[in-house]
């Protein structure tokens, strides 16, 4: 059985932690990511992204690299004066000579040695925070939702950076320390270090719990919704049912003039009271539209009843023309005595579906209106929540 070696299984680790960090901190990563740490020795690649962290190093690369040549040779002298040229860089900055003790190896680099790779990747992460630019990169770390990449960021600053005591910091610029502390300026310093750090930790993972939460509440939402279209399928099924049945209603009617002008009458008298009662169903319908237009930014798929109410609309409106039709054909029946008893069967059956539709419509109006209040409730919930 092959044994497994713990630094090694620990330096992987740790590459692909660095690889996700660096990923997430430069933004031509974001398109093309870095898939591992051995990339770092191809000469241009690791120039592009320097320049690309802090952009004043441009012009000393450019007086002295050879850039875009195959010749081995050539890329290894180019690697040489990158990584020392970024090494003396910052040293200066950080005004800390020991900040890295011992020097990079090219030679490892180029032959894919691991933990030279995470040196240099650490010199890379470590310019962001010091660069002219280190406030993008600081955003970037405060937006992102992982909490390992975050605080590994937070940990390299730690180990690498001292800052100037500042007062009230939240979320600020960093600022590196140009002088040289005495022991008991340096031991306050690292206190303070210590406290900056804690704080911009602290409130990153804050930053966390609330996306958390609001992702949550986006689920309990989107549930909310979900159940919204169960039911306006559901009431389209029972509409189309309802429909069907003022077809055959309709044919109903139909027969009823060609074959008596008083059944005509009646009929239209029934009409009437029905047109009437329509109206009530209009009136009833401008009031859940008045209450869907207060909620319409919140759920738009509300808008599907709308649609289904103004079927209603439609449908009133072929009533009304029905109307004028009966008005037409009722100068041309004549009066039939058998048709007294049918018409009188006719009006129960009308009765009853004039009852089932009033009733449909008058659930359909309590459960939106249940619906409605349901998820006003759960967004005031939300809304407090967030505050």
């Amino acid at each position: 059985m092959e044994e497994t070696n713990p630094e090694k299984n620990s330096s992987e680790n740790l590459s692909i932690n660095y690889i996700s960090l660096l990923n997430n901190l430069i933004l031509s990563l974001n398109t093309s990511p870095l898939k591992a740490l051995v990339e770092l020795s191809n000469d241009f690649f690791l120039y592009s992204l320097i320049v690309e962290i802090e952009p004043s190093l441009e012009n000393i690369f450019l007086n002295n690299l050879i850039l875009n040549i195959e010749d081995p040779e050539i890329k290894q002298n180019n690697l040489n004066f990158i990584i020392n040229s970024l090494e003396i860089y910052l040293k200066d900055k950080l005004n800390n000579n020991n900040i890295f003790p011992d020097k990079i190896s090219v030679e490892k680099i180029i032959n894919k040695d691991l933990d030279e790779l995470i040196k240099l990747s650490e010199m890379l992460i470590i310019l962001t925070i010091i660069s002219t630019n280190k406030n993008n990169f600081i955003e970037k770390m405060n937006q992102t939702e992982n909490n390992n990449i975050n605080k590994l960021y937070y940990s390299l600053t730690k180990k690498y950076i001292c800052f100037y005591p500042m007062d009230n910091i939240k979320i600020k610029p960093i600022q590196i320390n140009p002088t040289i502390f005495d022991n008991e300026e340096e031991n306050d310093n690292n206190n303070y270090q210590e406290k900056l750090i804690e704080s911009l930790q602290n409130e990153n993972e804050d930053l966390h719990r609330t996306i958390d939460n609001l992702c949550i509440e986006k689920q309990e939402l989107q549930a909310i919704v979900d159940k919204l279209n169960t039911v306006i399928k559901e009431s389209e099924l029972d509409y189309n049912k309802l429909k069907e049945e003022y077809d055959i209603k309709e044919q109903n009617y139909s027969e009823i003039i060609l074959n008596n002008k008083t059944t005509i009458e009646k009929l239209n008298n029934e009409l009437k009271s029905e047109i009437k009662y329509n109206q009530n169903i209009n009136e009833e319908k401008k009031l859940l539209l008045s209450e869907l237009n207060k909620n319409k930014e919140s759920i738009d798929e509300l808008i599907l009843i709308k649609k289904q109410l103004e079927e209603k609309d439609k449908l009133i409106k072929n009533l009304l023309e029905k109307n004028k039709e009966n008005e037409i054909l009722k100068e041309k029946v004549e009066e039939n005595n058998y048709y007294k008893k049918s018409y009188e069967e006719q009006k129960i059956r009308v009765n009853e579906e004039h009852k089932l539709i009033s009733e449909s419509l008058y659930k359909l109006a309590i459960h939106f209106m249940t619906l409605k209040d349901d998820l006003q409730n759960r967004i005031n919930s939300a809304k407090n929540g967030n505050k």
